[in-house]
């Protein structure tokens, strides 16, 4: 809790410093901060110099504090300029979420060996994750780095690494993006202050769903629903006419570039917002507008150009083809048909996406018009549109025979209208005038609203966490990997790196979960497992000469390997490569050797 702490703590001193400075809001400097330290850590973190990075942040942090300190004249001009209603709902909320989410810990796969993983192994040693010095898994390292390095962020305060952490910081940076709808309220409407902020919050939490299962938010560590929440601000800052304000401007580069660096997909959503923001202003460019123009080529750029520089490719490349019958009649099944947003409750296409995205797409309808400008929200919602079917064609030639976490990514769409929706409704709710009963309401009462919607929001944590209860086999795994590194390093020469190839024999996908929990606990600077479970089945069915294909992956730099468990048909193979007798939970050393295979396995 203390890192997320540390973390709050600088990241609101740059927020509060450059509200003052800029003469902005608070609840609109909160998603632009948030995208400024990723993107101030990021060129420091691909020349492999996070750490260098960190300190600087923070001092610029305490400088842009003292200068919106000095420039306010004095500390209570300074609270009453920063201290705004949203700033406060935003506070008690980050406050819930540090409670209930720090005692969070990474558990699903793609958490293990990628959003969990990466910042783990940016802490441990502050270096660029790629290329084949690398603890993470090679099908891993082609992802954009922006959710790693707020990661990194909240958990670098600590010497421990702190998985809560992560989930703090995930949480806290999604809602950034939801509150500058409050920038419009002023403290005389607190009354309402409450139930509204309850809604903001609870609004990810709805429309992030997994595998059928609703309520994933902060829970885990996907991308999917922070890039859509992020592909909806950058619509909200497409519609208001950026290029006016060199602020402005700055704004929806930093949005645009960061939206392309949570994942590749967001390119998509970023080019559609770019290409609405420029036809709606058309006749007004100006030179302002180069900045969100280059934004993308930029951020990405820089990010291609190393995975090329470091040989990495994409874990599944976008094939461009055709799609077959099977695989159109698998999405739209699913559009229409498979849960999105209720937990467990088979309600067919009530629950569905295309039900869902239907509904915000009308209230979106609703909304612009009521603004009186009709030919705006056409091309908004041609934006959205169009990157929703781009997106789904892409999601369909990947996934289209299995769609695989078919729910998670569907998330991002709906997540992307429902903050358009509530980031331009909010500002309205100013002029609303409440019932004549509402406007009576004493302090008390009112006093006693917030504390029902407080302990909501508090109740609404807890039965989430009993809904998700750990995984038993966590202790279990985490046991296995300190005996692991116990064993390691105890057997270790000076000098040595420690590389682990991790044995265990068996059905794969049975114990995948506890190998990459064990991948994940023994990633540090000096220990590590190499190749991840991708190499982990040494006795493969049908493969011609298993003990050679082992052989090369040991002499491929690893020092030890750790036999978690043994099965009949790993003895052969294992024969061939010791003459020593495998036995689970052992350690056996990687010699060279001058036998056929040019290496040997000695028990340690």
């Amino acid at each position: 809790m203390l890192t997320s702490l540390a973390a709050l703590f600088f990241l609101l001193l740059l927020v509060s410093g450059s509200a003052v400075l800029l003469r902005r809001r608070t609840e609109e400097m909160l998603p632009v901060c948030f995208c400024g330290v990723i993107l101030w850590l990021y060129p420091f973190y691909l020349c492999s110099a996070v750490r260098v990075g960190l300190p600087l942040l923070c001092a610029g942090a305490v400088l842009v504090f003292l200068a919106g300190w000095h420039r306010a004249g004095g500390l209570r001009r300074y609270a009453a300029a920063v201290l705004t209603s949203g700033t406060v709902a935003y506070l008690v909320t980050c406050l819930i979420f540090l409670v209930f989410f720090s005692g969070n810990f990474v558990s699903r796969h793609d958490e293990l060996r990628l959003w969990g993983a990466v910042p783990k192994a940016i802490h441990a040693t502050g270096k660029l994750q790629l290329g084949h010095d690398s603890p993470i898994f090679a099908t891993m390292q082609s992802y954009p780095p922006a959710l790693p390095l707020l990661g990194y962020f909240f958990t670098a305060f600590d010497g421990q690494f702190s998985e809560g952490a992560l989930f703090v910081g995930y949480a806290c940076m999604a809602l950034a993006f939801l509150v500058p709808g409050f920038a419009a309220w002023d403290w005389s409407r607190w009354k309402l202050l409450a139930p509204a902020g309850l809604i903001v919050m609870l609004v990810p939490f709805v429309f992030t769903s997994h595998n059928g299962d609703n309520a994933m938010f902060a829970m885990t560590l996907f991308v999917d629903p922070l890039l859509g929440i992020v592909m909806g601000y950058c619509f909200v800052l497409a519609s208001r006419s950026p290029q006016r304000r060199l602020s402005d401007s700055v704004f929806f580069a930093l949005a645009l570039a960061v939206l392309c660096l949570l994942k590749s997909t967001g390119i998509a959503f970023a080019g559609f917002a770019l290409v609405v923001y420029l036809i709606l202003e058309r006749g007004e460019w100006n030179r302002r507008m180069l900045l969100p123009v280059l934004a993308i080529p930029a951020s990405v750029g820089l990010w291609r150009l190393l995975l090329a520089l470091y040989d990495v490719h994409s874990l599944v490349p976008l094939r461009l083809h055709w799609l077959s019958g099977e695989e159109i009649q698998n999405v739209l099944r699913a559009l229409v048909s498979w849960n999105m947003i209720a937990y467990k409750v088979p309600l067919g296409f009530l629950v569905s996406f295309a039900c869902v995205y239907g509904v915000l797409l009308g209230l979106f309808f609703i909304l612009e018009r009521r603004c009186g400008n009709k030919k705006r929200s056409r091309w908004l919602a041609a934006g959205f549109l169009g990157s929703t079917i781009a997106y789904i064609y892409g999601y369909a030639l990947l996934y289209g025979q299995t769609l695989e976490s078919f729910h998670r990514y569907m998330a991002a769409p709906l997540l992307g209208l429902a903050v358009y929706l509530l980031t331009q409704a909010l500002p309205r709710c100013v002029s609303w005038r409440p019932s004549e009963r509402l406007c009576r309401l004493k302090r008390g009462t009112a006093a006693i609203l917030a504390a029902v919607c407080f302990a909501s929001a508090v109740g609404l944590m807890a039965l989430w966490r009993s809904v998700f209860p750990p995984y038993e086999s966590r202790q279990a795994a985490d046991r296995d990997a300190s005996r692991i590194r116990q064993a390691v390093e105890q057997s270790r020469a000076d000098g040595e790196s420690g590389w682990v190839y991790l044995v265990m024999a068996g059905d794969g996908v049975a114990l995948s979960h506890y190998h990459h929990r064990i991948f994940f606990d023994l990633i540090s600077e000096d220990i590590n497992i190499r190749n991840g479970f991708a190499q982990t089945q040494v006795a493969i069915p049908g493969l011609e000469n298993p003990a050679q294909v082992w052989a090369e992956q040991l002499l491929d730099g690893c020092d030890f390997v750790y036999l978690l468990s043994v099965e009949d048909a790993l003895r052969p193979v294992f024969a061939q490569l010791s003459q020593d007798t495998p036995e689970p939970d052992t350690l056996y050393r990687v010699c060279r050797s001058d036998n056929e295979y040019g290496v040997e396995l000695r028990r340690a």
